[in-house]
């Protein structure tokens, strides 16, 4: 089993950027590695979070995914699609 957790002493507010490139939808627990990107992150700081998504994924709603797993303390700034909706991008801000 994977442990999805950031192994640092002070575990809050540490990072000015976080990003988690194509690998969101291989974890076994998106919604847990999202909460603790925005955990990790400084406040007014921004977590990038792209994804490769095949024809398929949109039309299962498998790529917005990582939309329905955004903390509370999280804002999302911007959600779009790239290459003929190949990839995506989700930018967050705490």
């Amino acid at each position: 089993m994977c442990r999805i957790s950031l192994p640092f002493k002070d575990k809050d507010n540490i990072f000015d950027r976080i990003l988690i490139g194509g690998a969101i939808s291989w974890f076994t627990n998106p919604r847990k590695a999202v909460v603790e990107a925005a955990r990790a992150v400084k406040r007014n700081s921004i977590v990038v979070i792209y994804d490769q998504a095949s024809r398929i994924d949109p039309i299962l709603q498998r790529d917005k995914m990582v939309l329905n797993s955004i903390p509370r303390s999280a804002v999302i700034l911007n959600f779009r699609y790239l290459f003929d909706k190949h990839f995506y991008v989700i930018e967050l801000k705490k």
